[in-house]
């Protein structure tokens, strides 16, 4: 009898487990996590985070343009300089959040989704908030920063 109560436990909790312990997350949802992430590697200084949250093309592009101005600005001043690392020293030198992104309602269409929000930044002594779109684009199963305005995308 003992035996078949344990059973009928563990069948019941594995069958729960496997309903809601398996589901797979909508897009809204991947939007919104990749966004925060996005926030949180600014926050934390992490450039190669922040890099890591757009779509490939956009993400290469943005390594060959910090390796240009990198390396024009090291031809200039003669010191070899890495402008990840001024990210990372420019967020630390500020005090407490420098970003917020807050998601007020996510479009998607098919391979291409925009969310849109509100963006605070503060950066030393000042802060702003103005509205943000968003664009994000679909690659496997993630979504990927395309690009981010405060003008509305057609047909958004």
């Amino acid at each position: 009898m003992k035996k078949r109560i344990v059973c009928i436990f563990l069948t019941v909790f594995f069958t729960v487990c496997c309903l809601f312990g398996c589901k797979k997350k909508t897009d809204e949802e991947l939007i919104r996590e990749r966004i925060d992430t996005f926030t949180t590697a600014f926050n934390d200084g992490d450039f190669e985070g922040v890099l890591d949250c757009f779509d490939a093309k956009t993400r290469n592009t943005l390594r060959a343009s910090f390796n240009v101005m990198g390396g024009l600005f090291g031809g200039l001043t003669g010191f070899s300089f890495d402008l990840s690392d001024l990210f990372t020293l420019g967020v630390a030198m500020t005090d407490g959040e420098v970003l917020a992104i807050e998601i007020s309602e996510v479009s998607v269409s098919g391979a291409q989704a925009v969310a849109k929000g509100q963006m605070g930044y503060a950066d030393i002594g000042q802060s702003s908030v103005e509205a943000v779109y968003v664009i994000l684009v679909k690659e496997e199963d993630g979504w990927f920063i395309q690009d981010m305005t405060d003008e509305a995308p057609q047909g958004a």
